[in-house]
C-alpha cells in the first residue's frame, strides 16, 4: 500500500480489478445488436419450417390415399364387391382412417373409385375425413 503523509492510497490492483469487472457487463448495444440477429434468424427460419410441415402434411394425405386405394383393392379381391364405405375395420388392427388437415377422401362404394380433395381453407373446420359418394 502507498502512503503520502498521513492519506493511504488504495492500491492499483483493485482500482484496475473494479475498471475490469465494468468492462465485462453487457452494454445496452450489446443486447440490441443480439435482439437484431435473433430476429433476422427468426425470420428466415419460421417460412423454411413451415413450407416443410405443408409438405409433411401433403405426404401424409398421399400416403393415407394410397393406403384407403390398397384396402379396398383387398376387400374387392376377397368379397368380390366394394365396401359399402370405408370404415375402420377395412384396415389392418382396426387402426383409424385419419386424414391430415385440410385434406378429404372421396368415395364412391358403386365402383371403388377414391380421390383425394384438398379443401379450401374456408371449408376446413369440421370436415369429416371421408366422404361417401352415391352414384358413380
Amino acid at each position: 500500500m502507498w502512503s503520502m503523509g498521513l492519506v493511504a492510497m488504495p492500491p492499483w490492483g483493485s482500482f484496475m480489478a473494479s475498471r475490469r469487472a465494468i468492462r465485462r457487463a453487457f452494454t445496452l448495444i450489446d443486447i440490441l445488436i443480439t435482439v437484431v440477429i435473433l430476429g433476422i434468424l427468426a425470420a428466415v427460419t419460421i417460412p423454411v419450417v413451415s413450407g416443410q410441415i405443408a409438405r409433411a402434411e401433403d405426404a401424409a394425405a398421399q400416403a393415407t390415399y394410397n393406403h384407403a386405394r390398397k384396402a379396398v383393392n383387398i376387400y374387392y379381391e376377397e368379397h368380390k364387391s366394394f365396401p359399402p364405405t370405408l370404415n375402420d375395420d377395412l384396415f389392418i388392427g382396426g387402426k383409424k382412417l385419419h386424414m391430415p388437415r385440410g385434406w378429404q377422401l372421396h368415395y364412391w362404394p358403386a365402383n371403388g373409385r377414391i380421390e383425394l380433395i384438398q379443401l379450401a381453407t374456408e371449408d376446413i373446420d369440421g370436415a369429416p375425413p371421408v366422404i361417401v359418394q352415391a352414384g358413380i
